[in-house]
């Protein structure tokens, strides 16, 4: 493994960074500028890991502003496929989905062209490797650059996909969710596709290899042994959890992340990052994390006792912060 910084960025987001590529880049370039002041002027190789579903909330992109302003998640999406009724439809009709699946097919190319330039470009602004979080997208013609990426799709299907960006800008990776949640992602509600646990992949980086396990993947024993088998030395556990951070969920969480670094004789760290803020009505709630199997830094989550592996925790389950560890 290689020198350098791990981060864990803690992200508080809210409709309004979503109403134009403008101001989606520069709610990601504002904290990665208070990253930057965090670093040494002349730093070793730097990765940032991002929450799941940050890019998802681009499905509202150059909609109106009153849109943005409804009172609830639903009441926002029944507007947004008010609004794009036609290319909705023409979806649901030719792919044979639901409705909100529609919608994220009719939208896909629009999301995911504003998503991938903008992290590519974030990447290239600050020489950092970067952990996507993750977007709801169909199956793409991926390229390594950008430039090259084919927005068309053969399928109906969408999937919670995690995508990491080299100093380049290049597109190194990418991962899809396996395990989704029961009535949020599953046709009960947000009628996504699950990946399969074949498609895992490791990616080679300057820091050490590089697993990715969106949020629910890293509590599940087969992913992670997958994950151990392919090599990995990083675990990057991108999460975003609509519940309140109540002593109950700081238990369950300590067998994701924490729990596949105290058991795992291949893996070193893990990095944990958790959305907060409100989307709409939902609330999001949770402290982030960097785990290494050798810290004992006297922390643990807000309602629990210290333990040992917590090299970095963030302080509050609400705001906006962000986790930086160095790797020697």
């Amino acid at each position: 493994m290689g020198k350098g910084y791990i981060s864990a960025v803690q992200f508080r987001w809210s409709p309004e960074m979503y109403k134009s590529r403008e101001s989606f880049y520069g709610s990601l370039r504002s904290v990665l500028d208070r990253l930057a002041e965090k670093l040494p002027e002349k730093r070793e190789v730097c990765l940032v890991a991002f929450p799941e579903d940050i890019g998802t909330p681009l499905v509202f992109l150059d909609e109106p502003e009153s849109l943005l302003r409804s009172k609830t998640l639903k009441a926002a999406i029944g507007r947004l496929i008010y609004r794009n009724a036609s290319r909705v439809l023409r979806c649901r009709i030719r792919y044979k989905v639901g409705w909100i699946r529609a919608l994220a097919l009719a939208k896909a190319a629009s999301i995911g062209r504003v998503y991938f330039e903008v992290f590519s470009d974030l990447a290239t602004e600050y020489g950092i490797y970067i952990v996507a979080g993750s977007v709801l997208l169909p199956r793409f013609g991926l390229d390594s650059d950008i430039s090259k990426i084919d927005y068309s799709f053969s399928d109906g299907n969408v999937y919670n996909i995690s995508f990491l960006f080299g100093p380049d800008g290049r597109l190194i990776g990418s991962q899809k969710k396996v395990y989704l949640v029961p009535g949020l992602e599953d046709k009960d509600g947000f009628d996504i596709t699950g990946g399969s646990l074949d498609e895992l992949e490791v990616f080679d980086t300057p820091l050490g290899r590089i697993g990715i396990a969106v949020c629910l993947d890293a509590f599940k024993e087969d992913i992670i042994n997958k994950l151990e088998e392919k090599g990995a030395e990083i675990l990057i556990q991108p999460s975003a959890n609509p519940e309140p951070w109540t002593k109950d969920q700081q238990l369950d969480w300590l067998n994701s992340s924490w729990k596949a670094v105290d058991s795992s004789n291949s893996l070193v760290y893990s990095l944990n990052p958790m959305m907060t803020g409100h989307l709409f009505d939902l609330g999001f709630e949770g402290q982030s994390a960097i785990f290494c199997k050798n810290a004992w830094n006297s922390l643990g989550y807000m309602d629990l006792e210290a333990r040992s592996h917590f090299a970095a925790l963030a302080r509050s389950q609400l705001d906006e912060e962000i986790l930086v560890y160095g790797i020697e």
